[in-house]
């Protein structure tokens, strides 16, 4: 049976559990077990029904740092990346990474500024 362990002060859905309840486990203090079919952790509760959270859409930066060396294709599952295509991910995030930081010079997180040090040492 599918649980939400619910904050009771705020109604912040903490976790998704799959709930015997026969088993010998008590939920967390603060917290009450709810029916959870269909409802993911993040969400909240209103008292009267579950809101699902709005999601933020990933800047271009964010993907591209993401960015594996491979594709999905439907039919074969990973295919690599060419080196044409590699090269030009790896341009444009140069470039976005040199936007950020020329417009907020204290905003590039480390692992930013250490990936656009890699880019920037390697030959093109």
């Amino acid at each position: 049976m599918r649980k939400a362990i619910v904050e009771t002060a705020t109604g912040f859905v903490r976790n998704i559990v799959e709930w015997d309840p026969g088993a010998n486990w008590e939920c967390p203090a603060g917290c009450e077990l709810m029916d959870g079919d269909g409802v993911g952790q993040g969400w909240s509760w209103d008292g009267e029904q579950f809101i699902k959270p709005e999601s933020t859409p990933r800047s271009q930066i964010d993907v591209l740092m993401d960015s594996p060396g491979f594709t999905m294709d439907a039919n074969e599952g990973q295919v690599p990346k060419s080196p044409a295509v590699m090269i030009a991910e790896g341009v444009e995030l140069l470039g976005l990474l040199h936007a950020k930081l020329k417009t907020d010079p204290d905003g590039l997180t480390a692992k930013e500024t250490q990936r656009m040090l890699q880019l920037e040492r390697q030959p093109v």
